[in-house]
């Protein structure tokens, strides 16, 4: 190798070095002033600090605010969705207002209880509402009661039963008009025993409705037929039942069976406890007769017909009620 190769060789080594030094002071000057810069800044970062203790302090600072930051947004967002909720939380409240104003507490109701977290005011509102709805519905049903519009008043408090189903009062109404419906003798308390002439009853549950009688001209399915024939293997028909002492009336319309024989004149008789206690006339050419009997306290009812006729002349008693 040349003096001269090797001469530039060295001077450029030299040069490098040279270079290095001087990258190196100006490294430490700038990283100095970067120290000073950021203690004019930041309170954790001091002016002896090294450029590494600087930076970690200043970029924990940044973690830090970072962190306050994200907490403050969550607790600005919270905020903006409570008042959502409250804003929502008035407007169902005034919604149900105006419904309650006019007297529709149904409707009032459903928009309180629609409602997942209940407020303490909705609360209050849905525990008043529900007894006006009640009072109201109360006040109605006892108008369908008195004109026997019973399966009006049944419809009426199962849907007010819907809104307020734990209400006391309504189920109790509702057990009322159960109650009040008309319970045909040959469904609850049928005859447990019969005799003499031919004793037959009907009833929807038992014929399905294609069994029935005629009187006057009208089909029954409800109701119960004795035979009044004259013969010489029977006599009286008869038919007794168990009131249990559970009924106030017996109600019923006595009449002569379309299409069977005519005969004489007969009677039906009625006993309570063995002790005769009605007769009525029958007669073939008589008109349907409404009978209403006050059975309170009878534990045993006993009914029969005499024998009027040769050819099965027969008397119906439809519709019989117990209440």
């Amino acid at each position: 190798m040349s003096k001269e190769v090797k001469a530039a060789i060295v001077s450029s080594i030299i040069t490098g070095i040279f270079s290095f030094i001087i990258f190196m002071a100006e490294k430490d000057t700038i990283e100095e002033k970067t120290v000073e810069i950021l203690a004019e800044y930041f309170e954790s970062v001091e002016i002896n600090m090294s450029y590494e203790q600087g930076l970690k302090l200043v970029y924990e600072d940044y973690r830090k605010l970072e962190y306050e930051n994200v907490k403050l947004q969550n607790e600005v967002n919270m905020l903006k969705g409570q008042i959502n909720i409250d804003e929502e939380n008035r407007t169902t409240i005034e919604n149900a207002k105006v419904f309650a104003n006019l007297n529709e507490y149904a409707k009032a109701l459903e928009i309180l209880n629609g409602v997942n977290n209940k407020t303490s005011e909705m609360e209050l509102l849905i525990r008043e509402y529900s007894q006006e709805y009640e009072l109201y519905i109360i006040e109605q049903i006892n108008i369908l009661l008195e004109n026997e519009e019973l399966d009006e008043a049944n419809v009426l408090v199962k849907e007010a039963l819907k809104i307020i189903s734990n209400s006391q009062v309504l189920k109790n109404k509702q057990q009322e008009i159960e109650k009040a419906y008309p319970k045909y003798m040959t469904d609850i308390v049928p005859a447990y025993q019969s005799g003499g002439n031919t004793y037959t009853e009907y009833t929807l549950s038992k014929g399905g409705g294609a069994e029935y009688f005629t009187m006057g001209g009208v089909k029954y399915i409800y109701g119960m037929t004795f035979s009044a024939d004259v013969n010489i293997f029977a006599d009286v028909s008869w038919a007794v039942y168990n009131l249990d002492k559970q009924y106030n009336t017996l109600e019923f319309i006595v009449c002569h069976v379309d299409g069977t024989d005519l005969g004489n004149q007969t009677e039906l008789q009625i006993f309570y406890d063995g002790v005769l206690q009605e007769e009525v006339i029958l007669n073939p050419d008589m008109a349907p007769k409404s009978v209403s009997l006050d059975v309170s306290g009878v534990g045993q009812l006993k009914m029969q017909v005499y024998p009027s006729g040769n050819s099965g002349p027969l008397y119906g008693l439809r519709n019989t009620i117990l209440r």
